[in-house]
């Protein structure tokens, strides 16, 4: 039994970009699992999850090996190589993007690269036909926020996604049935990427401390332009003149090279 952890809500609120890992041990790696905390785990994968391991000064001496699969910094952590000795049960394989491999020092020498909610596509065996233009993707804290889903009004044939939930197959086919996704939350643009819809990054403004940094960590895996997006923290204005200028659309060929390591870096802890 391989014990893992990933973020779940203290009200136990699934989100689908965190429950991902779950996902894939047991639905393509067919891998037995049960979820735990950081302390007992073996595994922590997709997430911005490495400050876990990396803010935390009371790790006890003869921890059990932690393997790392795709997991994100939320944002920098200061004196790394002192950390990187106290944390010397910790064994990297991969990362999710080159700012936090960056951001790793001597640990982050030799680990791959990619999340591993890239590997969506591999869950999904047929594609429905096409029923609405656009798809919108709010943050988990978004989704009930009546003025904030009232902004993409003015694009006419929306569908609102709701990530609050650990059923992948019912999201991925709601988000295949859109022509594009306009999505707030940074696993709404990966799930896109692997399954091939074209999408824009809804930027609202901060959400959480770690601010912008993942998405620009996850662009850095894939060589997405940083710059590319939908700013609808000043206004709407945007939304209603949105163009395929803002619309992002990943190479096929690139997809599956960084599902290869991902999957690779998986193999290596299952």
């Amino acid at each position: 039994m391989l014990n893992v952890t990933w973020w779940r809500s203290p009200e136990g609120m699934n989100n689908l970009g965190d429950e991902i890992t779950s996902i894939l041990l047991e639905n393509h790696f067919q891998v037995e699992h049960s979820k735990t905390n950081i302390f007992n785990a073996d595994v922590i994968s997709t997430g911005s999850i490495l400050n876990w391991v990396y803010n935390r000064d009371d790790w006890k001496p003869g921890r059990r090996r932690l393997a790392v699969v795709g997991s994100g910094l939320m944002k920098p952590v200061a004196n790394i190589e002192k950390k990187n000795k106290a944390n010397d049960f910790l064994d990297i394989h991969s990362v999710r993007g080159y700012l936090t491999k960056s951001l790793l020092g001597a640990k982050g020498n030799d680990v791959s690269i990619g999340d591993p909610g890239l590997l969506a596509s591999l869950l999904v065996s047929t594609k429905p036909a096409k029923k609405f233009k656009f798809g919108v993707i709010p943050h988990h804290t978004k989704v009930d926020d009546v003025a904030f889903i009232n902004k993409f009004s003015a694009l006419g044939d929306v569908c609102v996604i709701d990530f609050r939930t650990n059923d992948h197959h019912a999201i991925f086919t709601q988000m295949l049935e859109c022509e594009v996704i306009l999505s707030q939350s940074l696993h709404g643009l990966i799930f896109s990427d692997s399954l091939g819809i074209p999408n824009v990054w809804v930027d609202s403004g901060t959400l959480h401390g770690g601010g912008e940094f993942k998405f620009y960590d996850y662009f850095s895996s894939i060589g997405r332009d940083f710059s590319r997006k939908l700013d609808v923290s000043q206004g709407d204005a945007q939304i209603s003149m949105l163009h395929d200028s803002k619309i992002h659309e990943m190479s096929q060929l690139k997809l599956r090279e960084v599902q290869s390591d991902i999957i690779a870096a998986f193999k290596k802890v299952i």
